[in-house]
């Protein structure tokens, strides 16, 4: 009962305590201080997006700029921990949409001459989560005071977790796990659930002689060693707060989220949960990967809107992740193996590009693209040349258009950051394919030619499920936030179609990719270290491999196919010739086998 008083209590307390401010300018950033000292904290807003980090109590004097309406900027100082009032400026008064978080609720408003008029209510997805942050930071005190104390600090100073009410409400009810996890259950508890899909067992009606060629196919996504596992603990332990989220992260989502809205807008579909759920299903999956490695307790994943570092995510195509992973409905997924009685219906018992999950493009025509006003003329010859590069390489071509076409295409947006290089979907997707590129990174023509190939439907080549025989990776220099980027892809989901693993490949990272020391590799070739570690992450061009792939996956005929998603794992093991399996082979993985 003190428990329960106690927790609605706080959480009656802090929503009156924590502010949160409506929409600014995409350069603009709001602060603002909690009323109440044991909550401190600074509320960083961009593109309208309100995230809590940790305040000093006491720090140098900050400008903020307030929008109070269309009509005015109210312009603030914060010294000390203080605020006081500066100037009011006048603002132009324009027709935007701007979004404003009330509490639990998520409004959004079209303003026009300085009136105003809501649109759309929706719960709004970060409260819960600012508001377990600003409660475990003022319950510290007093489960230290109770003598319950946590860890204390790491190296780099950020509070850890452990000693905060997630301990108030062990001692008091014996339960487990701290506020955050509580309210995050809570809040899973109001979302709808991950719908269950009737996955099928790749391995069903496959001859038995085949069913153990390759070992790596029967580990199950996600999973790692004890090894492994026990460096990324010691990491978190010793080096950085994994509990913690990152400004870069935040900001990533902020302005990720900002552009989707804006290029949903421009084909005028979907709405605000719809994204809401785009990226909150994104996130599950990164939990969902991170419980599957047995790293749920120690880890919070980057919550940064991508997968993957660079790769944009449909809800369903979340969906079928959570699935593979055992998140569908209640239970673990169901595989529903069907009885196929001949390879052509056989065909359905794998989740791979053969079937809808992911879509390939219709190349019987050239690709329309467009480029956003954003683009400048020489970045716009860096894309052109990347696309030229495919098409003289392969039987995909392309097509300019000036204008925004009706059907299909794929939409270049600049977005001017220093956090990504680029960012796309991987496959098609509707109402078009959004290539988001900074511009920032270098190399202009391989960044573009990179995003480009996870369009068209490649993915990362450093998480095949075969990597672990050609590259060591060290976990001990990886960020354990974005483990999801070195988690060896969903065999179930992707297939190598027979393609060999390549260091050179446009689609490897660098060699230091999300590592806590840049100087160190997160990532070394198990043959030809220098050599071939070297090559990891180039951006010069296609390699011969990528081109392969490429034609595998759009240049044969449609009677050409793989009925198992499998067909490209056995095909590097030599199955294909092998007496006794080749006429299996020869029948359901010609595409792999290179029979066609």
């Amino acid at each position: 009962m003190f428990t329960h008083l106690l927790l609605l209590s706080l959480i009656g307390f802090s929503i009156a305590s924590v502010h949160q401010f409506t929409h600014s300018g995409p350069h603009e950033r709001h602060v603002v201080q909690s009323e109440f000292d044991h909550l401190r904290s600074i509320a960083h807003v961009t593109e309208g997006e309100a995230q809590l980090v940790p305040s000093p109590s006491h720090g140098p004097e900050i400008t903020l700029r307030q929008k109070r309406s269309m009509a005015d900027t109210t312009v603030w100082n914060m010294r000390n921990g203080k605020e006081l009032l500066g100037e009011e400026v006048a603002i132009p008064r324009v027709a935007r949409n701007l979004r404003a978080k009330r509490g639990f609720m998520e409004e959004e408003f079209h303003w026009s001459n300085g009136k105003g008029r809501i649109v759309e209510r929706n719960p709004s997805p970060g409260f819960f989560d600012n508001l377990g942050n600003g409660l475990d930071q003022f319950t510290k005190g007093m489960a230290n005071k109770w003598g319950m104390g946590g860890a204390g600090k790491d190296n780099n100073g950020p509070v850890q977790s452990g000693g905060g009410i997630g301990q108030i409400l062990d001692k008091t009810t014996g339960g487990s796990g701290g506020l955050l996890s509580g309210l995050t259950g809570w809040v899973d508890k109001l979302k709808l659930p991950i719908p269950k899909m009737m996955l099928k067992d790749p391995m069903a009606f496959v001859p038995d002689s085949m069913k153990n060629v390759v070992s790596f196919l029967k580990q199950k996504w996600g999973e790692l060693s004890a090894v492994a596992r026990g460096m990324i603990s010691e990491v978190c332990r010793t080096r950085i707060n994994c509990q913690a989220q990152s400004a870069q992260a935040i900001n990533l989502r902020n302005t990720i989220k900002d552009k989707l809205r804006q290029f949903r807008n421009m084909f005028g579909v979907g709405n605000e949960k719809e994204l809401n759920d785009q990226f909150d299903r994104t996130q599950q999956v990164k939990k969902a990967l991170l419980s599957r490695a047995g790293l749920e307790k120690e880890v919070e994943p980057a919550d940064d809107g991508v997968f993957d570092s660079d790769t944009l995510l449909t809800t369903k195509q979340s969906e079928m992740l959570l699935n593979q992973l055992g998140q569908g409905g209640r239970n673990e997924v169901q595989q529903v193996p069907e009885a196929p009685t001949s390879a052509k219906s056989a065909k359905r018992a794998a989740i791979f590009f053969e079937d809808e999950f992911f879509q390939k493009w219709d190349i019987a025509t050239p690709i329309p693209y467009i480029f956003d006003g954003s683009i400048s003329n020489w970045e716009k010859t860096d894309i052109r040349d990347a696309l030229t590069e495919i098409s003289s390489k392969t039987c995909i071509r392309f097509a300019e258009q000036n204008y925004k076409p009706n059907g299909y295409h794929i939409n270049y947006v600049k977005i001017a950051s220093a956090s990504f290089c680029g960012l796309s979907y991987i496959g098609r997707t509707a109402p078009a394919n959004p290539v988001y590129l900074s511009f920032a990174c270098g190399e202009g023509k391989g960044v573009a030619l990179h995003e480009t190939l996870h369009a068209l439907g490649a993915a990362h080549e450093h998480v095949r499920m075969d990597r672990d025989q050609h590259i060591k990776v060290d976990w001990s220099n990886i960020d354990p936030r974005y483990y999801d980027a070195f988690a060896v892809s969903d065999p179930k989901t992707f297939t190598t179609y027979g393609v060999k693993y390549d260091y050179g490949s446009i689609m490897h990272y660098r060699f230091n990719s999300a590592a806590i020391n840049a100087q160190k590799a997160t990532m070394t070739a198990l043959v030809n270290e220098r050599a071939n570690t070297a090559l990891l992450g180039q951006r010069k061009g296609l390699s011969q491999n990528d081109v392969l792939l490429l034609n595998r996956l759009y240049c044969k005929p449609d009677s050409c196919i793989d009925t198992n998603v499998y067909c490209g794992a056995w095909a590097l093991q030599g199955v294909c010739t092998k007496a006794g399996n080749n006429v299996w082979m020869s029948q359901n993985c010609r595409k792999s086998c290179g029979l066609c």
